[in-house]
């Protein structure tokens, strides 16, 4: 058996094993075998109903329909895989169902197989045409209520061209027709993110969320030889693979005709759609004798439960992880972040080429090698505050020490106490505007530096109190790009993300005025009733949403509103949204892991690293605070849910593993990183032997083929030292991320003679 063989009938085995886990909220009823023959079936799924048989519209068609029992004239529809070269549940075909010798595939259908099992109730159908033979899977779970799963598992049985317009494989349909569904879209995919359609079917009365698993379409991807699940177009927008009418933009324009614009709270918008789904590349070739999953399909619907932004929200978390439950993962990585990484790292930053002396004081630059001095804050903040809780941990690492001294000695150079606050660049406060990020960012990092015991840090903070508490009057706590003069005039688009740093930076002001600040409080307060203006909309840089997560647990621990906790159902979405559940095993997927990375702004084609460990490290404190004595509610209600995000910070770090040049050039993967001459690059140059992570990490081929779709060399953009303090987190986690593999028998040194 070939080894793409083995894995994809190990793939397709896992629709029907058997998986832990109690029913979903939200959903109910049985999930049983109804009925079957040898040409039909149907399956009770909850408030659902899946059934299997002749297609109204063509007198050979058939396919699978999905329908709410109680209302059968809507209803989803697929035939698994769609197009002319697919289409495995028909039962066989007509005149001109090929352009060319329309009887040659006629007689698809060969057979049904029914099973139920105590965790599944599975139907695989056999089909066979000229060119290949399909097995085709249909899975409803008895632990989910409303969770259907297909998968189609193609062997070639003589060289296939696949040469036609992708046609996306779910239909809505009417009385058994095609026709338009009223639908609110909640989101879709965009750029490199996992492959999800998720949105609310009006005549259906149904969530849907509709998952299409990439990590089982590596083969597929592989023989294309230069596409990706994602696509860019010629305005620049990073389109998906998964798709429901066009990709949408959520920013919101901060002025209008030189006027100021107010931003506007989430308006659902009922759309009319007939189709969408998965679509495969337009033109791949698969050699005869190959074995390939076409399709890995979920669906997840749910009886619409509430149409409130936080309801969305939740339900779309709630929806997410007992889908993440069941999809494949890469293993996790030892790595030794403390013993190997760090030294190597903190050296890496102390080398001159990466730092230089201004006014006395020594900063690192922003990137390895870069030409710029380039002084900013959070470059130096992101570092420190792991560097702290490091050398209290491994006092013996004297550069860490020396490192950390020198971070410590820069950070007033940045307060400007005449105007009462800071921002990204070193005082004295320039008069211009500065967006939200550059305002935001850098104070909650200070403010993390100034709880853990820096005098200083503590000083910028608490002098900046006045400021960030007239800063979220004046800007009704949604910032865009402010002038320093006045606090008021905003310009540009509104950051709306930057409400959760907000609303983190309040509470941590009110911890360091011993937890008795009322107006920081009623500041965070007022802050968070903003959030539940936003539904899937409210990402600009992806650490500043998942702030917003731990912000509003702490906000409903320091208040006991539950308000506050149901809230942080809003960041949690948005996080989870940009996320790149899939590991692409073709190309850099090859050598390198994927899994778990971000997109660090909307679309964006590479996961950074800054952006990616930042929310790990929230994530992370979250649950440990949703696990606090007496607490026991306070966290994610499902183990499903608690159990994706336990991933999300233990997964995570093999990711940035692979991020890291020299962990790069072991893996046998240097040829797709930049030239290390900085002639690819950015920002300075790729020194393929320091620790130093790179800012831009991609999926897929990392040629030049694939310019045109925003996926470069690995490090394109650079070296990033202002991201580096994620190696320095982990290293602090180390103990949690799990222990290096025993050696082997034969790694053992033989006993003297």
């Amino acid at each position: 058996m070939s080894h793409h063989l083995a894995v994809a009938l190990l793939l397709l085995s896992a629709a029907g094993s058997p998986v832990a886990g109690g029913p979903a909220p939200g959903g109910g009823g049985i999930v049983a075998l109804r009925s079957h023959d040898a040409r039909t079936f149907a399956i009770d799924a909850g408030d659902y109903e899946v059934v299997y048989g002749p297609d109204k519209d063509r007198k050979l068609g058939a396919g699978i329909s999905i329908r709410p029992k109680g209302r059968p004239e809507a209803e989803l529809f697929t035939r698994m895989a769609h197009g002319p070269s697919f289409n495995v549940t028909d039962y066989g075909t007509h005149v001109g169902y090929e352009h060319a010798k329309p009887k040659k595939d006629f007689d698809i259908f060969r057979r049904l197989e029914c099973a139920e099992t105590p965790d599944a109730v599975r139907a695989t159908i056999r089909a066979s045409r000229t060119w290949a033979d399909f097995t085709s899977t249909v899975t409803a779970y008895k632990g989910t209520p409303g969770l259907i799963r297909w998968t189609v598992l193609a062997h070639a049985k003589q060289d296939k061209a696949v040469n036609e317009p992708p046609i996306p494989d779910c239909e809505l349909r009417r009385g058994g027709r095609w026709s338009d569904h009223e639908v609110a879209r909640h989101m879709v995919q965009r750029g490199p993110a996992s492959g999800i359609v998720y949105f609310r079917d009006v005549p259906m009365q149904s969530d849907i969320l509709y998952f299409e698993d990439f990590t089982s379409l590596s083969r597929l991807y592989e023989l294309t030889g230069s596409a990706n699940p994602w696509l860019g177009t010629t305005d620049g927008e990073q389109r998906g693979a998964v798709r429901m009418g066009p990709a949408v933009s959520e920013f919101q324009p901060a002025e209008v005709d030189g006027k100021q614009s107010p931003p506007a709270p989430y308006r659902e918008k009922i759309e009319r759609h007939s189709t969408f789904g998965y679509l495969r590349p337009e033109t791949f070739r698969i050699p005869k004798g190959q074995t390939l999953i076409v399709a890995d399909t979920y669906v997840y619907l749910r009886p619409t439960v509430g149409d409130d932004n936080v309801a969305v929200c939740r339900a779309f978390v709630e929806m997410l992880a007992p889908i993440y439950r069941r999809i494949p993962k890469p293993p996790t990585v030892y790595t030794d972040w403390a013993g190997e990484v760090v030294p190597r790292l903190v050296r890496d930053i102390l080398r001159p080429e990466n730092s230089h002396i201004t006014d006395g004081k020594w900063y690192p630059r922003a990137y390895v090698r870069y030409e710029h001095k380039d002084i900013q804050l959070w470059n130096i903040a992101q570092l420190l505050m792991p560097l702290i809780e490091y050398c209290r941990k491994y006092p013996a690492q004297r550069e860490a020490a020396d490192l950390k001294a020198k971070l410590e000695a820069t950070l007033l150079r940045f307060y400007d106490e005449k105007w009462g606050g800071f921002a990204n660049n070193p005082a004295p406060m320039p008069d211009l505007y500065y967006t939200g990020v550059y305002l935001l960012n850098p104070v909650y990092l200070v403010s993390d530096i100034a709880v853990a015991g820096n005098a200083d840090a503590k000083r910028m903070v608490l002098g900046y109190r006045k400021k960030l508490l007239d800063l979220g009057r004046n800007c009704r706590y949604v910032f865009a790009d402010v002038s320093t003069r006045d606090l008021t005039s905003q310009k540009v688009l509104y950051q709306f993300d930057t409400t959760c740093m907000y609303i983190y930076v309040m509470m941590r002001i009110r911890q360091l005025n011993g937890g008795d600040d009322p107006e920081a409080l009623a500041a965070a307060e007022a802050a968070a009733e903003r959030l539940s203006e936003r539904r899937m909309d409210l990402t600009w840089e992806i650490n500043q949403t998942a702030i917003g997560v731990l912000a509003c647990q702490w906000l409903y621990e320091a208040t006991g509103n539950e308000r506050y906790k149901d809230l942080a159902w809003v960041p949690l979405a948005n996080t989870l949204r940009w996320a790149w559940l899939w590991q692409g095993n073709y190309g850099i997927g090859k050598r390198l892991v994927t899994f778990w990375g971000f997109s660090g702004t909307p679309a964006n084609p590479h996961s950074c690293e800054y952006e990616s460990h930042q929310v790990r490290r929230f994530v992370k404190e979250y649950l440990q605070t949703a696990r606090l004595p007496g607490e026991a509610a306070t966290g994610p209600r499902r183990s499903d849910v608690r159990s994706m995000l336990e991933d999300c910070w233990r997964r995570g770090p093999t990711q940035t593993r692979f991020a890291l040049p020299p962990t790069i050039v072991q893996a046998g993967a240097a040829q797709y990183m930049a030239a290390p001459n900085g002639s690819e690059t950015d920002c300075g140059a790729v020194a393929y032997d320091q620790m130093v992570p790179l800012e831009d990490f991609h999926g897929g081929w990392g040629t030049d083929l694939e310019w045109y779709q925003g996926n470069p060399k690995l490090g394109q953009v650079g070296q990033e030292i202002y991201g580096a303090g994620g190696p320095i987190w982990y290293a602090l986690w180390q103990s949690e991320l799990g222990a290096p593999p025993a050696p082997s028998p034969r790694a053992k040194a033989r006993p003297k003679r």
